[in-house]
């Protein structure tokens, strides 16, 4: 059922994105949980044509689980993943984990209520052997174990493809954008859901306080624009609004067209959509003495959501101060995570302030006040 070629251990190369630029950037990052056990389910078993079925990550949740937090490459490596072979995205997933994607959209499966994780009707050979006609008559689809902690999961490696694409288009328009260029037309068309950010710039947003009633396109604006979105009568059946949002979002892209304006607003709208997709939030970690701010997601599309939103933003990320707990932006200088870091309000009076208290913690200091000590009690009164 999976491929007999050793898979290399995972290699993170030193190449960079087609910019030069570093793009995974200093986070104060959260750890998640990844399967021990992930494989490559490539079908080669069957002989098929090439191309006939998709190949497959599947993985188990069984105990036990290993934990890993954002480094370096996990960014980087990942906008590579488009034109990546199999072995590769398997690599990738050892160190980081998998995406969980949902079996109908290949999208993080937490992007719509009614989707779910793909249960994988395959289960493992435990043992190298050649296959037999009564072994493949054992790789068929079997009844789910009642233990569902020995259940395996599997998505497309498809859907690591897409969203390594869409992840690398969103950089070159942010890219672009910074450098005072519209964003090429090419990597907005890569963005199959941009539709929706469209949709939000061109209509206010419900209950917005600052909306008036010019705000909102009229019958005028939305006939010069053709709705060239196409979709399928099905798709008019199941929604009858998305002929108004597809000539909706043809007003946006023509106000895109010579707009940087319109343009940074808009991907704006698109990192909003990977927060959203990957539920980034900020939380709090108080495993230590001391609590800590972080900004989280649903795992590894978490962290990416992450690394996108700073490196778009040009900033790196979020510090939180020594002193005080504030999360502010750190300067043009990445924070050293082995010193302490404080924010403008507290600066360098807070950090004479805790060195000297590091300092009456030294061997040196105590030993320099003990013979001071000594000295002021043997003086004559």
């Amino acid at each position: 059922m999976t491929s007999n070629r050793e898979i290399p251990s995972y290699r993170r190369r030193v190449d960079s994105f087609d910019t030069g630029e570093v793009l995974d950037h200093f986070v104060s990052g959260f750890e998640w949980a990844i399967p021990t056990r992930i494989e490559l389910l490539d079908f080669d078993f069957l002989e098929m044509p090439a191309g006939e079925l998709e190949g497959m990550l599947y993985y188990s949740v069984a105990q036990p689980l290993r934990r890993v937090h954002a480094g370096p490459g996990l960014l980087e490596d990942f906008l590579k993943l488009e034109m990546a072979t199999d072995a590769a995205i398997l690599a990738y997933a050892r160190r980081w984990g998998p995406l969980w994607l949902c079996p109908v959209h290949s999208l993080p499966w937490r992007h719509d209520p009614e989707c779910q994780p793909s249960i994988s009707d395959w289960q493992p050979d435990e043992e190298e052997v050649e296959l037999t006609d009564a072994e493949l008559d054992r790789l068929r689809p079997e009844d789910l174990p009642e233990d569902i902690s020995q259940t395996w999961y599997d998505e497309l490696l498809s859907g690591w493809r897409a969203l390594s694409r869409q992840a690398r288009a969103t950089i070159r328009l942010a890219r672009r954008l910074h450098d005072g260029k519209l964003g090429q037309q090419a990597d907005w068309d890569a963005l199959p859901f941009l539709q929706q950010p469209l949709v939000r710039l061109v209509v206010p947003r419900q209950g917005d306080p600052f909306a008036t009633v010019e705000d909102i396109p009229d019958a005028t604006q939305l006939g010069e624009v053709n709705d060239d979105a196409g979709g399928s009568s099905e798709d008019l059946d199941s929604d009858p609004d998305e002929p108004y949002r597809r000539r909706l979002a043809a007003l946006g892209r023509r106000r895109m067209a010579n707009s940087a304006e319109f343009q940074r607003r808009l991907l704006g709208e698109v990192l909003n959509y990977w927060l959203e997709l990957a539920g980034v939030r900020p939380r709090l970690d108080w495993s230590t003495l001391k609590p800590a701010v972080q900004l989280g997601g649903y795992g590894l599309i978490g962290a990416l959501a992450v690394q996108l939103l700073f490196d778009c933003s040009r900033t790196d990320g979020l510090a939180v101060c020594t002193s005080c707990g504030t999360p502010f932006l750190p300067g043009p200088r990445r924070p050293r995570r082995d010193r302490n870091i404080y924010c403008s309000d507290c600066g360098i009076k807070a950090a004479t302030r805790d060195a000297a208290a590091r300092y009456r913690q030294t061997k040196k200091y105590r030993e320099t006040y003990q013979k001071w000590s000594e000295e002021r009690r043997s003086r004559p009164a």
